[in-house]
């Protein structure tokens, strides 16, 4: 007997979730609410509040909300499947709050197929071998990397072993005789290679670093004293656009070895400084991910008090940042964890905090990497989020000039800095 079966087989007792009651799906989040919101459940900085998510009243081809009763039947075993993958797992271990959104919107793409039909199917126990043929097709159709295409036809395969604990299940097995989903897919070791992360090249991390070390070594006393200073002539609270900005042009740059530079001549607005300040936050994230190889989310949990500097006599002194540890930690709140850094990382730490402390004094917040400060716009207490990290790396490339043989901005992602780093360590 396969293991698909033998699956079956002992699934077959278990009773389809969320029909005789309203189960928690997570802290904040009920089986019927049309919000499943996971955000208790997964602390992690990198990942923004909305993708913690699940919106049921997605819009279907029709026009619609998959709210609206023509769904229901859908919509509830759509629900069964998650709660199962989540609290009554079949042959496995029970999915990370993260995992049930991804698989969301996996499954979401095929019900999205159904619905698609002229003749749209609203149950799944209604679907047949030619819809799973199409839907197969459609993925393998699609400019999509060979671990996508294997994830979204997984799901057909999940959706048929789970069916038991729907209340209108997948009856066809969408593969049948068919090889199995991954060689469907194409997905192999080669595939992955080749679609990891790509390492930055040499031409592109030399300027890159250099550029971050001179923000955070040459430029960074002068931008926080200006910095400090506009921020109390903001406490004065009258006329602060005048007075800051003609402080800004009669400031005196001679304490400060400018000459030849790119503040050579000093900063002409307040909306000047608070991009220069965006760099300088950039800047330090550069040479932290660089020296470190620490994972977004590892960088974004870094508070006030995060550098450690250990002392041997006779010794160099060893500097470590203690932050968190998300991935495959399977709490919340993440493992304490730290990470062998220096002294250019320290610099930059102290930048930081330096940088931030009028904001965590605002908002009482104790994390580094904190929206810079603006003089209009409300700020929230959570630290910056990765979208907002690759657009603040994507503007200092284009910032430094850096381009790819295209002729436009080399596109950098945060996760590339730990790759230069695993590359390191195997040279």
């Amino acid at each position: 007997m396969s293991r698909l079966s033998v699956t079956a087989a002992v699934s077959t007792d278990l009773k389809p979730v969320g029909l005789d009651g309203n189960p928690e799906v997570s802290g904040a989040s009920r089986f019927e609410d049309e919000v499943w919101d996971f955000s208790n459940e997964n602390r992690n900085p990198a990942i923004d509040r909305g993708s913690k998510m699940i919106h049921w009243a997605f819009g279907t081809p029709d026009g619609g909300r998959f709210t609206d009763p023509v769904f229901r039947h859908l919509l509830r075993s759509f629900k069964q499947f998650l709660y199962a993958l989540r609290w009554h797992p079949v042959d496995e271990s029970p999915l990370a709050a993260s995992a049930v959104v991804q698989h969301f919107w996996r499954t979401k793409q095929f019900v999205d197929h159904l619905l698609s039909y002229r003749h749209p199917v609203l149950r799944f126990k209604d679907v047949l071998v030619h819809h799973c043929e199409d839907y197969v097709q459609k993925v393998l159709g699609a400019d999509l990397s060979a671990s996508y295409r294997y994830s979204r036809i997984h799901t057909l395969q999940k959706l048929f072993q789970y069916r038991h604990v729907m209340a209108d299940g997948l009856e066809v097995d969408p593969f049948q005789d068919k090889p199995a989903a991954r060689k469907i897919a194409g997905c192999s070791h080669a595939s992955q290679l080749e679609n990891q992360t790509r390492v930055i090249p040499d031409e592109v991390l030399g300027p890159l670093v250099r550029a971050a070390l001179e923000y955070v070594d040459d430029f960074a006393d002068y931008l926080l004293d200006t910095f400090d200073a506009v921020e109390n002539i903001r406490k004065g609270g009258c006329d602060f656009e005048y007075r800051a900005n003609r402080y800004l042009r009669e400031a005196a740059l001679s304490a400060y070895e400018l000459n030849g530079t790119r503040f050579q001549r000093g900063l002409p607005s307040l909306r000047q400084l608070n991009k220069e300040l965006c760099y300088l936050q950039t800047a330090c994230f550069v040479v932290i991910a660089f020296a470190t190889g620490m994972r977004l989310s590892e960088i974004l949990s870094l508070r006030t008090g995060c550098c450690e500097i250990q002392k041997e006599p006779g010794q160099p002194d060893l500097v470590w940042l203690r932050s968190l540890v998300f991935k495959l930690q399977g709490t919340p709140e993440g493992r304490r964890a730290k990470w062998l850094a220096g002294p250019v990382c320290a610099r930059a730490v102290a930048v930081l905090e330096r940088l931030g402390r009028p904001v965590r004094r605002r908002l009482k917040a104790p994390y580094l990497w904190l929206p810079t400060p603006a003089f209009r716009r409300p700020r929230g207490a959570e630290p910056l989020g990765a979208l907002t990290m690759a657009l603040r790396l994507r503007s200092f490339v284009a910032m430094v000039g850096i381009k790819d043989i295209d002729g436009r901005p080399f596109h950098l992602h945060p996760h590339m800095f730990r790759r230069v780093c695993a590359a390191r360590c195997q040279a």
